[in-house]
């Protein structure tokens, strides 16, 4: 599993949590999406929770990145934003779920 979330202590949260599940391995964390879509490149995670950054269209860059990492990835968006229109744009980009 690869974290990427601009939010340290979330992120180290996140991690220390998922550490606690049998089976779960946190290959890598940072700070953004860029540095993101090269460590799935270098790691080859199963699964990413990825914080997206705005505007849209760069969500959307990263997002089309990460679908041509291979093997194919689950992504799972993280995000602040509401919008019931915005979260199922993500959906249609490719991510598996949106928090």
């Amino acid at each position: 599993m690869l974290l990427a979330d601009d939010h340290i202590m979330f992120r180290e949260g996140l991690a220390r949590l998922l550490a606690t599940y049998g089976g779960l391995e946190v290959v890598g964390e940072t700070a953004n999406d860029e540095e993101a879509i090269v460590l799935a490149r270098q790691t080859r995670p199963d699964v990413v929770i990825m914080q997206v950054q705005m505007p849209f269209e760069k969500a959307r860059e990263s997002l089309d990145e990460m679908r041509e990492v291979e093997p194919p990835l689950k992504v799972i968006i993280v995000t602040m934003f509401e919008d019931p229109t915005m979260m199922r744009d993500f959906l249609k980009l490719g991510s598996v779920d949106t928090c």
